[in-house]
């Protein structure tokens, strides 16, 4: 059985490398250096074959099965999710904090340059606006994922309080099942040391579990909000154009051009450290989700049990859509750069003084056809369809 998940892992990871390669071309084409070139006879002729390379590269080279369907990682989704599942949440924890470890050097950076460019740079009143509304959304997502996580905590550690009433010596109960040798866990002191232990450790449980998603979820919010606020730019670089003013009115725009790539490339820089630690978060919150729900039809009669899965199954629920909103924040504002661009009164200018800068309005908004995105692996994008998925 290994032998053929391994095999059609291998035929699928490279037609899907295929298409996600030939299509990353125009990407590529896109994050040159072209906005400095001038725009003389050859200027305009360089322009005019990327938009062609650019287009051409929307459709991408595949292989198929006999034409019915387009190989690719979704198809071995579709045939190991359930095998791959198993095994996800016993090595979600540590997935998480190897790869941040193994990855130290990228979260660096990310978070120098959100230092940089994000959190202490001075913004306009419309900006701040936006940001102050950033940290308000990113407190509600934190602070409910937080708190229904350590309910849940808390309740793990409460529950055995209320189920030992009246119990006496081997029959007592632990918040989790621990068998050390021949240690007799059930015995004073014994008990009472393993209890504080467990205890102890669900709590750093707890913190581990939840600060790389929270992480994640002000990392991702604050992106999307600068491309809310890079379209708040754009539609206002005509605001006060003249004739006089071309030259610095395309020099803004440059400017515009060079930040809209460095924010590609952050969220380039958040894929290449999230990607595999969500697709083991989603898988294993599919998971949760399932079996708490059943534990909470079978806890009929203990009502702390009641509490405990709820808040359990609440929890994930939360922890799923803090996820999945915030990287379909992501993708919904990088693709509405294209519209505030076209939404700039462009048509107000000078079709003489503002040839070139409209030629490069046209390749910014060819590039927002593609999205930035966060993925879950490289099979899929993360977006609020995830989250309807997980809990379905």
């Amino acid at each position: 059985m290994m032998g053929s998940i391994y095999q059609l892992l291998m035929f699928t990871y490279s037609c899907d490398t295929l298409i996600r390669d030939s299509s990353n071309v125009g990407i590529a084409v896109y994050g040159s250096l072209w906005s400095l070139l001038p725009m003389d006879k050859y200027g305009k002729m360089l322009r005019r074959d990327m938009m062609l390379v650019i287009l051409r590269s929307k459709t991408p080279c595949c292989l198929t099965a006999s034409g019915f369907f387009i190989i690719s990682l979704e198809t071995y989704t579709r045939e190991a999710t359930y095998t791959a599942s198993t095994a996800i949440p016993i090595l979600i924890a540590t997935v998480k904090a190897i790869t941040f470890t193994v990855q130290k050097s990228e979260v660096t950076w990310l978070l120098e340059r959100s230092q940089k460019y994000f959190w202490y740079k001075k913004y306009n009143a419309f900006e701040k606006r936006i940001m102050d509304k950033l940290d308000k959304k990113s407190m509600l997502y934190m602070g409910s994922y937080t708190f229904f996580l350590y309910g849940t905590a808390v309740v793990y550690t409460v529950y055995p309080l209320f189920a030992n009433i009246g119990k006496t010596g081997e029959d007592r109960i632990l918040p989790f099942h621990f068998r050390l040798f021949e240690v007799p866990s059930t015995r004073t002191p014994y008990y009472e040391v393993i209890f504080g232990v467990e205890v102890m450790s669900t709590l750093h449980t707890g913190i581990c579990f939840c600060c790389f998603d929270n992480l994640l979820c002000i990392l991702t919010l604050h992106v999307a909000g600068q491309f809310k606020i890079l379209q708040n730019r754009l539609e206002t670089i005509f605001g006060n154009f003249s004739e006089e003013k071309s030259f610095e009115t395309y020099e803004e725009f440059k400017e515009c051009i060079i930040y809209h790539h460095l924010l590609i490339t952050y969220v380039e820089k958040l894929e290449c450290v999230f990607c595999f630690p969500l697709m083991f978060q989603l898988l294993m919150s599919s998971i949760v989700l399932c079996l708490s729900g059943f534990q909470l039809t079978m806890a009929s009669e203990e009502l702390v049990k009641k509490y405990l899965f709820l808040s359990y199954a609440i929890s994930g629920i939360v922890q799923v859509y803090m996820i999945t909103r915030s990287c379909d924040d992501i993708m919904e504002e990088s693709s509405s750069v294209g519209n505030a661009l076209y939404n700039c009164n462009w048509e107000r200018t000078s079709y003489i003084m503002f040839n070139k800068l409209r030629k490069d309005m046209i390749i910014v908004m060819i590039r927002t056809k593609y999205p930035c995105y966060l993925t879950a692996a490289k099979f899929f994008p993360i977006s609020l369809k995830s989250f309807t998925n997980v809990s379905t």
